[in-house]
C-alpha cells in the first residue's frame, strides 16, 4: 500500500480493524477518511472531556458543601526534571490551581504548592536557586512559571517534536500510539488533518492492509 493516505476506506468498521494484527472480520463496511478522523478526536479528546467533566462535578460539589468544600481531582505527577515533562507539567499544575483556586489564592500560595511537585535534584535545586537570588518571582506566579519553562524547556522543542515524530511508529496498539503521538504533535503548529496523515504514515503495515482503498465517488 502506498504511503499516500487514501480519501476513503473500506474494511475498517466497527470491530474490524485489530491493532496487533490479527485480521478483520466479516465487517467491509466502507469507511470515509472523515470517519477516521472523528475515530482519533475521540480518543485525544478523552482526557480533555473528562477533566471538564470532573472540573464541573467538583464545583457542584462545592457548591453543594458550602465555602467548605474542596474539589476532588487527580493530582500532578512529579516533575522529573525532563525537558519533554515540561508542557505537560505545567498544563497539569494550572488546572489544578484553578481547581484549588478557593485555597491557592495569592501567586504566592501558588509557587509554594508548585514546589510540592518538584521532583529531587535539579528541579528542587532551581526551586532553592529561586528562593535565595530572585525571590521576587514567588510573588508572581505566570513569571515564575516561565522562568521555569525557560530553564527545563527544550530551546528548540519544535525541532525536537518533529524528530520524535519522525521516529515514532506503532508497534503496540493503535492507542499507545496515538497516545505517544499527542505527546509530540502538541509542538507543532499542524492542522487537524496534517496530523491525521502524519498519524497515519506510521501505523503498523498489518493495520494499514486492513484498509482497502475505495475511489471518492463523484
Amino acid at each position: 500500500m502506498s504511503g499516500t493516505v487514501p480519501g476513503q476506506f473500506e474494511g475498517l468498521g466497527q470491530g474490524s480493524m485489530n491493532t496487533d494484527g490479527g485480521g478483520t472480520s466479516a465487517d467491509n463496511s466502507a469507511v470515509t477518511w472523515t470517519d477516521l478522523f472523528n475515530i482519533y478526536h475521540t480518543v485525544t479528546q478523552m482526557g480533555v472531556s473528562m477533566n471538564a467533566i470532573t472540573a464541573h462535578l467538583s464545583g457542584l460539589k462545592t457548591l453543594d458543601e458550602g465555602l467548605k468544600g474542596t474539589a476532588k481531582f487527580k493530582e500532578p505527577k512529579p516533575f522529573d526534571g525532563k525537558a519533554s515533562s515540561v508542557t505537560q507539567f505545567l498544563q497539569d499544575i494550572r488546572n489544578t490551581i484553578q481547581l484549588s483556586h478557593r485555597s491557592l489564592i495569592s501567586d504566592h500560595d501558588k509557587c509554594l504548592y508548585f514546589f510540592t511537585y518538584l521532583g529531587p535534584g535539579a528541579p528542587k535545586e532551581w526551586y532553592n536557586s529561586v528562593e535565595l537570588h530572585n525571590r521576587e518571582l514567588l510573588d508572581d506566579f505566570e513569571k515564575f512559571a516561565e522562568s521555569f519553562k525557560k530553564h527545563f524547556g527544550d530551546s528548540n522543542i519544535v525541532a525536537t517534536a518533529q524528530n520524535k515524530l519522525d521516529e515514532l511508529y506503532q508497534t503496540r496498539s493503535a492507542a499507545q500510539y496515538i497516545a505517544r503521538f499527542n505527546e509530540w504533535v502538541i509542538h507543532l503548529d499542524l492542522t487537524d488533518t496534517s496530523k491525521i496523515h502524519m498519524l497515519y504514515q506510521h501505523l503498523k503495515m498489518s493495520v494499514k492492509d486492513t484498509v482497502a482503498f475505495v475511489p471518492k465517488t463523484t
